[in-house]
């Protein structure tokens, strides 16, 4: 059964150190963005922030904020799924820099070979597994964020970007880009890429997150008005 010892067990406690103090010579102590790739981001007037990236949402850090993140998180599924997501998600990558990549473990083997492919860059690669994600989410939220273990855990990579602000020490967390619907701002196309997931999860963290009062807060009214995260600005 897995619990908070078995993620201690098959995390890689060393690796996420050096992690986090990779990230925290960026982020601590500084306002950070992250990005996600809801359609028409409201952009916060802020200055001289971090900006960290999910996926295919450094295609709107381009385009909305004329910035390269500082970090960006990469799911698996788009290196090794053949749909018209992963498609659509790697073109939105090429020819981008994405700053340090997060990328989950099942893909870390071909992430380079696959970034330098589509002209992409990385600062460096690192290997998240589920264990470290859950780790992370403990280490920064505490323990009784965990409800039905693993299950509260399993947020979206865009809110678990949240967290990992957080875990770097960032002064403020905005997220811009972000909603319950299934659209992407790389893709204009009629039907939908993917099916949104992690919806109960997600509700979860974001109202913890107003009831911890920790320093979050959004652009995206869609989710200012569900669960009454502070609106920025």
């Amino acid at each position: 059964m897995e619990n908070y010892h078995r993620d201690r067990y098959h995390g890689d406690l060393a690796a996420l150190s050096r992690l986090r103090a990779v990230l925290r010579e960026t982020v601590a102590g500084r306002t950070t963005i992250v990005i996600g790739s809801a359609p028409d981001p409201v952009v916060p007037a802020v200055h001289n922030a971090c900006h960290l990236c999910v996926n295919g949402s450094v295609h709107s850090a381009d385009k909305y904020f004329h910035v390269i993140p500082d970090a960006t998180f990469l799911n698996g599924a788009i290196f090794h799924d053949a749909d018209s997501y992963a498609e659509a998600t790697v073109g939105a990558l090429r020819d981008k820099s994405l700053g340090i990549v997060l990328v989950s473990r099942n893909a870390y083997h071909c992430c380079s070979a696959v970034l330098e492919e589509i002209g992409a860059s990385a600062r460096k690669c690192y290997s998240v597994s589920k264990y470290d994600k859950r780790l992370i989410i403990g280490q920064s939220l505490g323990h009784s964020f965990f409800g039905t273990y693993p299950i509260e855990a399993n947020i979206s990579n865009g809110m678990f970007m949240a967290v990992v602000a957080l875990w770097a020490g960032a002064a403020e967390v905005i997220l811009v880009g972000f909603s319950f619907n299934s659209r992407h701002e790389y893709s204009k196309q009629a039907q939908q890429l993917s099916v949104r997931g992690h919806l109960r999860e997600d509700s979860r963290f974001l109202e913890y997150i107003v009831a911890s009062k920790l320093p979050v807060s959004t652009t995206a009214p869609e989710i200012h008005n569900k669960f009454g995260l502070a609106l920025h600005g």
